[in-house]
């Protein structure tokens, strides 16, 4: 498979999991206030925080796990970068 195939792939497969994560913490958020917050309106601003925390949460993890990834199985020389520099030197200043 090409870098670019791997890319593609690599990608696909990491949105998902970071939707899985937000998921997660969302229904983890949304069963600690089920069982805390007895209050309609406390619940309702609550619930707004838990999806906050949970979109930073996955965010975060995500970072995490990207990292993690890309040193143990040393990515870098594997998929192809998504955006090229402009200060590598090889733009062509008369387009």
């Amino acid at each position: 498979m090409s870098k670019k195939t791997n890319t593609v792939l690599f990608m696909l497969v990491a949105t998902l999991v970071n939707i899985v994560i937000m998921i997660i913490l969302f229904i983890a958020g949304a069963l600690l206030i089920g069982r805390f917050v007895n209050d309609a309106n406390a619940a309702s601003i609550w619930t707004m925080v838990v999806f906050v925390v949970a979109i930073g949460g996955s965010f975060f993890i995500y970072n995490l796990l990207v990292k993690a990834i890309n040193k143990k199985f040393n990515l870098d020389d594997k998929l192809a970068p998504l955006w090229k520099s402009r200060r590598d030197g090889k733009r062509n200043l008369t387009d």
